[in-house]
């Protein structure tokens, strides 16, 4: 079984928790259309946003852990959001060992995953785990995605770990607070892998367990939905036109008036580009007459 774990910023850091609850809505039900059963979702917030219906694969666990302090500096907002991510986290790994998993995912609530991987971890559970190699960027109101190669060093939502290699006290409780948290556990891991993402797969191959790269694209990362903590980068990423197979396996919710817009300037692109090479293919038969 696999279980997704995700967690919720503080009211209080958002520009607009109904934005982060409408994210929210399009994540879970991203996460709950997996084609296998074998599955569970935890999400740990502080309070659960409006509009969220219940699902039975849903688990909430509501915390009190204070808003992060340090958000007008780029660098003290990012370390006190992923000590937030990491503790919340650590909460929602604590709360899934009721559900005996093999295997965690860590993600965003935010982001988009493929319905496949619930069916391919239980077809392929043994080893430490997976790491998202491959992965899609998306900006909120596009109608195209970018195919990216190094995912996994830059999305949140990028690796599928055995459930025995994220290290917590067994005493640990769902009740614990930061400090209970951050006293149990080193701090560096809390932040790396819990709060983090791009040290997974260094920190489990050195100690000779490495993850292998999941063999399709595993997930999405959104930006430009007003609430992103992260910056962008799609530099060596390969657009590719949002059609209805990724809209069924990921679960974008593409506006057709933009789907429609984007075709015409696609075709308006084709078109001048036709025109230009008649234009010197002409040129090039007088210049030879």
């Amino acid at each position: 079984m696999l279980v997704f774990v995700t967690c919720l910023m503080h009211p209080a850091n958002a520009k607009s928790y109904a934005t982060v609850g409408r994210l929210l809505a399009r994540t879970l039900r991203s996460l709950c259309a997996q084609t296998s059963d074998a599955f569970e979702v935890v999400l740990v917030c502080n309070q659960v946003p409006p509009g969220i219906e219940p699902h039975p694969k849903v688990h909430f666990v509501t915390v009190e852990h204070p808003p992060c302090e340090g958000q007008g500096e780029r660098a003290a907002g990012l370390r006190a959001s992923n000590v937030d991510r990491g503790c919340k986290r650590a909460i929602g790994v604590v709360y899934a060992r009721r559900f005996d998993p093999d295997y965690i995912m860590l993600c965003d609530a935010d982001d988009l995953v493929s319905n496949r991987l619930a069916a391919y971890v239980e077809q392929h559970a043994g080893g430490p785990g997976w790491f998202v190699e491959r992965g899609h960027i998306h900006r909120e109101g596009s109608v195209v995605s970018f195919l990216k190669r190094g995912f996994h060093q830059v999305c949140g939502s990028s690796n599928i770990l055995r459930t025995d290699l994220l290290e917590l006290p067994a005493e640990l409780s769902v009740d614990a607070n930061q400090d209970d948290i951050m006293a149990a556990v080193d701090l560096a891991y809390l932040v790396q892998i819990f709060g983090g993402h791009s040290f997974a797969v260094d920190r489990y191959g050195d100690r000779g367990l490495p993850l292998a790269p999941l063999p399709f694209p595993g997930a999405v990362w959104i930006h430009g939905t007003g609430e992103n903590t992260s910056g962008i980068r799609n530099a060596g990423a390969a657009w590719t036109p949002i059609g209805d197979d990724l809209r069924r396996e990921f679960g974008f919710d593409v506006d057709a008036g933009n789907q429609v817009h984007f075709t015409l300037r696609l075709l308006r692109g084709w078109l001048w580009s036709v025109y230009v090479m008649v234009r010197e293919a002409a040129f090039a038969v007088i210049r030879r007459a």
